[in-house]
Formats: C-alpha cells, structure tokens, sequence
C-alpha cells in the first residue's frame, strides 16, 4: 500500500536580509515623502522598525533630509482663539485637535503671523507674546517691551521666524529646537510713527527700537511677507504705504506703492517676484494686478507693471459665481494666495496659475489664513481603527 506524503507547510518568506541591516535600512525610510502619516505607517510594520523611525538620532536626519516642509493646513483667528484646518487628503490630513493650544478665560488672543514651523500670538491681557510650535507642543511666552503699554505706544502687528534667517532656515530644515527671532510692530498715534524691535531667542533679550515716520494713524492689520533679509507689511491705508523691517541693520522704512495702482481695489498683497524679488498684488473684481519692485541703497522702491492675470481665465468661474474674491493668506514657499470666493476658498499658485478649491467645511471665510508646514512626525498620527489594532497586538 502506497504512503501519501506529507506536505511540509511553508513558513512566510521573512524580510530581505538587506532590511536587517538598520544602517540600510535607515538610508531607505529617509528617502520616504514627509507626508505626517509616512513614519506611523512605517512603525506599524513591526517593532524593530518601529524602534529606527522613532530614534531622535533618525528623526533628526530624516528633518534634515527634507528641508521643504509639506503645507499641513492653515491657522486662523476664531473669535481671539486661534484653530488650525488641515488641507491635505486622507491619510495626511490632520484634525484640529491634534494641535490644541491651552485657553484661559477672560484671555484675548492675536494671531499674528505663522513662519518656519511657529506660531506667534499675542495676548493682550497678558501684555505678552506666545512662540508655539504645535508639532512638538513647546511654548515661549516673552512680555512685551514696557513702552509699549497700549497707550502712547501699541502693538499693532509682529512676525515669527528662524533665527538663521530665509537661507539659513532652508539649509538646516526644521527648526523645532533651533532658535528664533521675534518682531514686534508697533504705532504711536501721537508722534504718528511706527516702531520695531527684534527679540532674540538666544539671548532672551529685545533690541533696540527703530522707527520711521508714516503719513496717517495707520494700524498694521497684514500679516508680514519674508523676502530675502526683510519683513514686509502693507499699512492699512493702503496710500500710507508698505513697512519694510531691515533684519540685518534692524531698519525701518515706508515704500511707496505703484503710481499707477488702483488704491480702490479689493485688498493687497505683498508677494515674491521673478528671481526673488519685491512684488506686489492688487486683487480687482475680475484679476489680478502685479507689480514688481526694486528698493533702492536709499530705501526708494521703483515700481513696474508686471503682470494681469485674469481670475475667470485661472478657476474657470463666472464672475457670478466667483462673487466677492478677498485675498484671505499668502504662502511664501508656494508663492500662492488664498481667495475667499462664494463656492469656497481656492489656493492659486502664482507663478503656474495652478489652483485648488479648498471647499467651506471646515474653514471660516472672515479672517486671515496663515499657511502653517512642518514635518509632523508624531507617533500619536491618528490612523484607521484597524492599523491600530494591529499595531496594540504587536
């Protein structure tokens, strides 16, 4: 009588011996996208890997690998607290409670500008600034300068950024633990002049002031544009002009604007012009008027026309659809506007005119965006119930 063999049951081919080896492995996972759910996916695979991508030592690496943070999402001011909506698609996007900031009553908060992976906001009860990183959770609070006591002097505007400057933020990447500068903006409406002061994170100290005069009591309601080494903010008066912040020489300067520009427009924005220069938008009803600037050793801006761009021509909207266009925020490393329309808000890129409609769920359309990236690498990304199972069993 024949015996029937048995068949022996083959065990699941193990990884590549290639992926055993961490220093291989390691150079692999860098070359991932920096989407926020790349490194929570990769720990799922199994203990050792999750061991690698939660290393300080990798994640500093893999920070430094992509040294252009993806846009997550937007910050805007709701009512004096700010909220964060994210942009980006499942699996990426991330919901507003992962970036909650601590609120104490009777507290007014402003949101003032977003930059290299901080938010800044003032509170003015406190009479104090808040530097908040919400991927890693840190806060900074920095009492105001004494002068600036809401009375003769008051603190109309500021702006947040690496302490390396735009060149040295791009070379080194994130900036969680680096330090940074803190611009304070301030008006006196009786000497009818506006003042700066630079605080620094690595001496714990401010400045000292500089001002220039302005031609009305003008408050400073923009957020601030980055251009090479200086700040920029539209007044707003527009005919009062643009503040320019030096940050090398910490001076402080009005530009005019364009002759030629209809002060009569929606609203304005300072934005990046061809091989990185001043530029300046004017929203109309119906375009986009551009005009691109050169400032002078004597700090004299020269003006000339850029460039119309026809907004029905980008989005593919009637001019009954579109309703009333209102520049909500600008992207410095897209060189692209938010604009509030009636169908929702749209991303325009204005270099490509490539667009994106947003939608309205989610996002308030009666307050400034300010665009918020950063490489969110925390272990906590929120994922599908059955990936964390998965992962609970491992």
């Amino acid at each position: 009588m024949a015996h029937r063999r048995r068949r022996r049951c083959s065990s699941p081919a193990g990884p590549p011996r290639a992926l055993e080896d961490d220093d291989l492995l390691a150079d692999i996972l860098l070359r991932l996208p920096p989407q926020p759910s790349t490194l929570p996916r990769v720990a799922f695979v199994c203990r050792s890997w999750r061991r690698l991508v939660s290393d300080p030592a990798f994640l500093g690496r893999f920070r430094a690998r992509h040294r252009s943070p993806p846009l997550l999402g937007v910050f805007m001011d709701s009512s004096g607290h700010p909220v964060f909506r994210s942009i980006m698609d499942p699996p990426n996007n991330i919901p507003y409670q992962r970036f909650p900031l601590w609120q104490n009553e009777g507290h007014s908060w402003e949101l003032l500008g977003v930059r290299h992976g901080r938010v800044l906001i003032f509170s003015h009860t406190r009479r104090e600034f808040l530097v908040w990183d919400p991927a890693t959770g840190d806060r900074r609070c920095v009492p105001a300068p004494l002068e600036f006591d809401g009375k003769k002097k008051f603190i109309s505007n500021g702006a947040v950024l690496c302490a390396y400057g735009e060149q040295g933020h791009a070379q080194h990447g994130e900036c969680h633990s680096g330090p940074f500068q803190l611009v304070l903006i301030g008006i006196s409406q009786e000497e009818r002049r506006a003042f700066a002061c630079v605080y620094s994170s690595q001496t714990g100290e401010w400045g000292n002031l500089s001002s220039t005069a302005i031609r009305y009591q003008d408050n400073v309601g923009t957020a601030s544009t980055l251009i090479g080494d200086s700040l920029y903010w539209v007044l707003e008066d527009i005919e009062s002009g643009i503040l320019k912040l030096d940050l090398g020489t910490q001076r402080l300067d009005v530009l005019d604007i364009p002759q030629n520009m209809d002060t009569n427009c929606s609203n304005y924005q300072i934005i990046l012009a061809d091989r990185g220069g001043l530029g300046i938008a004017a929203l109309r009803s119906l375009s986009f008027d551009m005009w691109k600037g050169k400032v002078g050793h004597d700090g004299v801006a020269s003006w000339v026309s850029w460039k119309t761009v026809k907004l029905e021509e980008i989005t593919g909207l009637s001019r009954d659809v579109r309703g009333h266009m209102i520049i909500l925020g600008y992207d410095e490393e897209d060189n692209a506007v938010f604009l509030r329309t009636d169908v929702g808000c749209f991303i325009v890129e204005l270099e490509s005119m490539k667009f994106r409609n947003l939608g309205k769920t989610n996002f308030i359309t009666t307050c400034a965006y300010h665009p918020y990236r950063s490489l969110y690498t925390s272990e906590g990304f929120p994922l599908d119930n059955q990936m964390t199972q998965v992962f609970n069993r491992a």
